[in-house]
């Protein structure tokens, strides 16, 4: 329950998407894109790339993880370039993934 609660306090409404207790980090890594335009007009377009990207929304987990009977733990969820396209022209999947992070009830999740 705390790691819910932890993540029912991130503001989700705009970028850069660091939770406010985590925000140590902003010093330690760059956040460089808020956006997919942004994204695909750079140099790193198309490369391999491990950073963090606070553009996107984080997705420590997915599914309703209070009421199911099996957990798989895998590493993190990844980046690809169509990421950034994804959160900013698909408002159904940045919703989803909003109620994913937020925990919210009597939703159909992926």
């Amino acid at each position: 329950m705390n790691l819910i609660n932890y993540w029912k306090s991130f503001n989700s409404d705009e970028g850069p998407y660091i939770h406010q207790k985590d925000n140590i980090l902003n010093d330690q890594v760059s956040y460089r894109f808020t956006n997919y335009e942004g994204y695909i007009s750079s140099e790193d377009y198309g490369q391999i790339d491990s950073r963090f990207h606070f553009g996107l929304l984080p997705s420590p987990y997915c599914g309703d993880i209070l009421n199911e009977s099996i957990y798989i733990l895998m590493l993190n969820p990844g980046f690809s370039s169509i990421d950034y396209y994804a959160e900013q022209y698909s408002k159904k999947f940045k919703e989803a993934k909003i109620n994913c992070l937020y925990q919210k009830q009597n939703v159909e999740y992926p």
